[in-house]
């Protein structure tokens, strides 16, 4: 069973960086957690458009796409 989130997207921003945080002296002091979440981009398996005539079969390189 696949699940799958939807969202409509007006206006969107990242903060991009690599390495460890880098935070105030004062903030070290806090009692808070700071630290990365490392992410990572899968490729998953190709579905079929919703109007793909039938009979048209999933390109190999499509089938066999792998990132990295």
């Amino acid at each position: 069973m696949r699940e799958c989130v939807w969202l409509d997207i007006d206006e969107a921003s990242a903060k991009i960086r690599e390495g460890a945080p880098v935070d105030e002296d004062a903030d070290y002091e806090l009692d808070v957690w700071a630290g990365i979440i490392p992410l990572r981009l899968m490729a998953g398996v190709p579905i079929d458009g919703a109007k793909l005539k039938v009979g048209i079969a999933v390109p190999l390189y499509a089938s066999s796409y792998k990132r990295g």
